[in-house]
């Protein structure tokens, strides 16, 4: 299994644009048993324009590249801790649920 996308990871399109991680959720049951491929579905964000979208990670990972790991959060920065313990900040998760725009291209006209 590959490693899933991060909250706030940023990466990049192969025609150039760039996009940031809101969430990775695991897609319907229903989606799920007609095309095991499908089985997560990564949410993100354009940094052009913050418009949200969602595509399978499969399809995702084929056409974007990680340009840039999540951002520290302060409370990371300011903490003094030996080199050998990580600190692991908490979890946000992505709530709001926004529509996803489906076009003529959008995976689920292909199931």
């Amino acid at each position: 299994m590959t490693k899933l996308p991060q909250y706030g990871e940023r990466y990049r399109h192969q025609s150039g644009w760039t996009v940031r991680i809101v969430n990775v959720k695991l897609a319907s049951a229903q989606t799920q048993l007609l095309n095991p491929d499908f089985t997560y579905e990564v949410v993100f964000s354009y940094d052009s324009s913050l418009k949200y979208s969602a595509m399978p990670l499969t399809w995702f990972t084929e056409v974007y590249s990680k340009i840039a790991d999540a951002p520290v959060p302060k409370m990371a920065q300011s903490l003094t801790l030996p080199a050998r313990i990580k600190y692991i900040p908490r979890r946000t998760y992505y709530s709001a649920r926004r529509p996803v725009e489906i076009t003529e291209e959008h995976y689920s006209n292909f199931l």
